[in-house]
């Protein structure tokens, strides 16, 4: 009897660790990671990542000297693409009430937009902009909202050029909270030493600031040199680090080199912490962190402009700048970056003006070895930027948003059984929409009832087994919740 029961206990255990081994691959995947199939930039530039490795796209409409943004579904198809002033659709036409967003009209800000979709939604998207030194910063920070339903699928812009706080620099950039359900997008005061964070659930985009005052003073910089001041943010895709190009303008006369800062970043709560100072050499072209966040690149110099990188394994001033190893110095002008952007397979791509090819960082993550030139552009120019994404599409060990059921059954709607077979009921009073998607984020299910205060069953008995995210909302709430189909 007694070996019975441990052999029943035995099964039981092997059959739970597999089921936690499952879960923990699942896990491991970020279904974020196709928005990032799609990129246009430069002068009707473009790149292709759907079959896996980047080729050349010559389809794209705009010409834009470095700030623009790119969006796909969590299946890898183009949605929509946008230069901080107008917005393009998948069929490269200009999307319904697309012109006029918020970058001016000369300007050309480092970091122009960069697009957010709302979470809980596969419908709704917010484009962030900020304005650029032509045009005197004065447009700030704002943000726009698109509606995929509209014209037909393609898309059309519902609100426009929604102020969040002006003058901001040209630095924009954003990264998944700590629950993976939510987003925070961050800009810099341009007259202060003050970062902005906002957040982004699934009520919308929280328009009240965290703010930490820690970042480099541009007040006093731009009181030496009116360009002098923050260019440039970007985050590690684990959202552990942030780092600030701050441009001093030193070929402007200010003698003063460019530098780089390092930042703790709490993405619980939106706050920058403990500073410390990346060496650059005089004037700063291009800086990434690497696909795993244990490494930043840098390039940076007056007349060569070799790339080092820093290991960020110890975060301590002398430990990250004695780590520092040399990995690239170019031969010339069309070998150099003017931006670096992590890839959707793990590699690094760089360009700059009159580059009709990109140039590559390979193995970024253990070995980096660097190929200049070596993906066509199919005869477009690259020009000094490169498309602006949520740094977490590109981290494999992103957080998947999910609630648990606890977390639901202290609410107003309630999901029964949680390891589901033929049915799933949902139940709750004034439910209004129920989606259900698969572990990609692919949608697979949606329904819309008005007012309903009885239980709903969706028919789940012809779905393939796995995991599952359903969504359900309320008129004044939105609940996510991860099921197994057994």
């Amino acid at each position: 009897m007694k070996t019975e029961w441990l052999t029943i206990l035995f099964k039981k255990l092997i059959s739970l660790i597999g089921f936690c081994f499952i879960i923990n691959s699942l896990l491991a995947q970020n279904p974020d990671a196709n928005r990032t199939n799609h990129w246009f930039f430069g002068e009707n530039a473009g790149l292709d990542f759907s079959s896996g490795t980047a080729i050349a796209d010559t389809n794209g409409k705009m010409t834009v000297l470095e700030g623009s943004a790119t969006i796909s579904d969590t299946d890898g198809n183009l949605l929509f693409y946008t230069d901080g002033k107008t917005v393009w659709n998948a069929e490269h036409d200009t999307m319904m009430n697309g012109s006029g967003l918020a970058v001016g009209l000369y300007g050309t800000p480092r970091q122009g937009a960069l697009i957010v979709p709302k979470p809980g939604s596969n419908i709704v998207y917010y484009i962030f902009t900020v304005d650029g030194f032509e045009h005197q910063w004065q447009n700030g920070l704002q943000y726009s909202v698109v509606d995929m339903t509209l014209d037909n699928g393609r898309g059309g812009i519902t609100q426009k050029n929604i102020l969040l706080f002006t003058p901001s620099t040209e630095q924009l950039a954003g990264v998944k909270d700590a629950s993976g359900c939510g987003y925070w997008i961050v800009s810099h005061e341009r007259y202060s030493n003050r970062f902005r964070a906002y957040r982004i659930t699934t009520e919308g985009v929280d328009t009240n600031a965290v703010v930490s005052a820690i970042g480099a003073d541009y007040g006093y910089m731009a009181s030496l040199q009116m360009a002098a001041g923050g260019l440039q943010l970007k985050f590690s895709p684990d959202a552990a680090f942030a780092a600030s190009f701050n441009f001093w303008a030193f070929l402007n006369g200010t003698q003063i080199p460019d530098t780089l800062e390092l930042y703790q970043f709490n993405s619980s709560s939106g706050l920058f912490s403990n500073k410390l100072i990346i060496p650059t050499d005089t004037n700063i072209h291009a800086y990434v962190f690497s696909p795993n966040s244990k490494m930043l690149f840098v390039e940076s110099g007056y007349l060569a402009d070799p790339i080092f990188c820093y290991t960020l394994t110890i975060y301590d001033q002398n430990a990250i700048t004695n780590s520092k190893f040399f990995v690239w110095s170019p031969i010339n002008y069309t070998q150099t970056n003017g931006d670096f952007q992590i890839t959707p397979d793990e590699k690094i791509i760089g360009g700059n003006e009159l580059q009709y090819s990109l140039n590559e960082i390979q193995s970024p993550n253990l070995f980096p070895q660097y190929f200049p030139q070596s993906i066509s552009l199919a005869g477009k120019e690259a020009l000094s930027g490169l498309p602006n994404f949520i740094q977490s599409y590109f981290y494999d060990s992103a957080t998947i948003c999910t609630t648990s059921i606890s977390e639901i059954e202290n609410d107003s709607i309630h999901l029964f059984p949680n390891l589901a077979h033929d049915w799933l009921e949902v139940s709750g009073n004034d439910f209004e929409q129920v989606q259900l998607f698969d572990i990609t984020g692919k949608l697979i299910f949606v329904t819309t009832i008005k007012n309903i205060s009885q239980n709903f069953r969706i028919d789940i008995s012809n779905f393939p087994r796995g995991i599952y995210i359903i969504s359900c909302s309320s008129k004044n709430n939105y609940f996510n919740q991860k099921i197994i189909l057994q």
